[in-house]
């Protein structure tokens, strides 16, 4: 069990990039041909995008319901796909439309969608989470090939949380951020079938604070995981042990993500206020992060 003594702690050096600022900024995503980082503000329900040289924009989630904007991942041939609430959309930033993708998998009541990531052969796998309690062991992973067929992957879970492959695209990574539980596991991945092995522990957060959140993996196999409820973002290497903790300016990191030139730069979306917390211009930005590592390119979903 790693605790946060085991390795060093390093004060980061972060930055918010652009002008956005969220409710509860979320699944932050590099796109290279759009040189900026997608993210979305799940309480503020809109899809936000930040360029690395300025420019920012936020679209809201279709009226008039306004769904909450749970994830977002880059779809080939452009655009992207968008978890909102219990449903996915394809997404087309020029026009601002929304599509609904014909995709029911009858979760369980009042289940949401949550953390998301694309295969390396192009399929989706998505995780569910009962809002606000999120501890009622029906949450699960499924796994959404091109044609848009669903088959669950992994159940029994809490607050499903932390995806993220290897860098050869073997193994999955996979958390349940549920404060009582606050585990990873990896498991043996089949990209040719979209199939996994028996999950083994891989993270036990029982002696580090925070839990664990989303979660990138940089080229050298290192897992990087935001320690949401703390100011931490930890780096793990590929055998689980913690290799060293940035100490952040805000308490609320979500999930991290690699880009910029040579995927060099660490972009990090965040939470946002707490009620009574005093503004410190940092909380629910998108951050950049300082660190001498380069991550892995990200996968655009592919549907037929």
């Amino acid at each position: 069990m790693p605790k946060l003594e085991d390795a060093p702690i390093e004060k980061s050096h972060a930055e918010p990039v652009g002008i956005l600022r969220g409710r509860f900024g979320e699944s932050a995503i590099w796109s290279e041909s759009d040189k900026g980082v997608w993210w979305v503000d799940m309480h503020g329900h809109s899809v936000n995008f930040s360029g690395i040289e300025g420019d920012s924009r936020l679209w809201k989630t279709p009226g008039p319901e306004l769904p909450w904007a749970r994830a977002v991942l880059l779809k080939e041939g452009g655009g992207l796909i968008v978890a909102l609430s219990d449903k996915l959309a394809s997404f087309d930033a020029v026009s601002g439309e929304y599509t609904p993708l014909p995709l029911d998998l009858n979760l369980p009541r009042g289940h949401l969608f949550n953390d998301a990531i694309v295969d390396p052969a192009g399929r989706i796998i998505i995780g569910t989470m009962l809002p606000g309690r999120g501890n009622d062991g029906q949450a699960a992973f499924f796994i959404i090939d091109h044609d848009l067929s669903a088959r669950l992957l992994v159940d029994g879970l809490n607050t499903t949380n932390g995806l993220a492959f290897s860098p050869d695209g073997q193994t999955l990574y996979y958390s349940d951020s549920y404060v009582e539980v606050r585990k990873v596991w990896a498991a043996d991945y089949d990209a040719a079938t979209g199939t996994i092995g028996a999950p083994r522990l891989f993270i036990d957060f029982s002696g580090l604070p925070g839990k664990p959140d989303g979660a990138a993996v940089d080229s050298d196999g290192g897992y990087w995981s935001a320690a949401m409820a703390s100011p931490y973002l930890h780096r793990f290497t590929a055998d689980g042990q913690l290799d060293l903790s940035y100490h952040l300016p805000i308490d609320t990191p979500t999930r991290p993500t690699f880009g910029g030139k040579g995927l060099s730069t660490l972009f990090l979306s965040t939470g946002g206020l707490k009620d009574g917390e005093q503004d410190t211009g940092w909380k629910g930005a998108l951050l950049s992060v300082e660190t001498s590592f380069c991550g892995t390119e990200s996968v655009e979903a592919r549907l037929w």
